[in-house]
């Protein structure tokens, strides 16, 4: 969850939805990845959140409106499902984790 009132979930269904805990009984905003999502991060200055799952990459999200800002992705970038996602607190790194082992450290 965020400090600005906000909670990413990811799921095997193939969606992340955004709930605003300020408007109770209010639809959280829903995105289809179409593959599975294994995790979520939101970013410490809780203005965007990131998701990974068996798309092979890492895609960032706008946690107000759900629009992808950014997917990273390179030759060097994950070959397998990517399992586990995490943001430094000042943001200034992006770290994931694969099934194969291995960890990657994104700038």
């Amino acid at each position: 969850s965020s400090k600005n009132g906000k909670v990413v979930s990811g799921s095997a269904d193939k969606t992340v939805l955004i709930w605003d805990l300020e408007k109770e009984g209010e639809e959280p905003t829903k995105i289809d990845f179409g593959k599975r999502v294994e995790a979520v991060a939101i970013s410490s200055d809780d203005q965007s959140f990131y998701v990974v799952g068996d798309f092979g990459a890492v895609r960032k999200y706008d946690i107000n409106s759900g629009e992808k800002i950014k997917e990273f992705k390179d030759s060097h970038g994950h070959t397998e499902r990517v399992w586990s996602v995490a943001v430094t607190s000042k943001n200034s790194k992006l770290v994931t984790g694969d099934g194969n082992g291995d960890i990657i450290v994104w700038d």
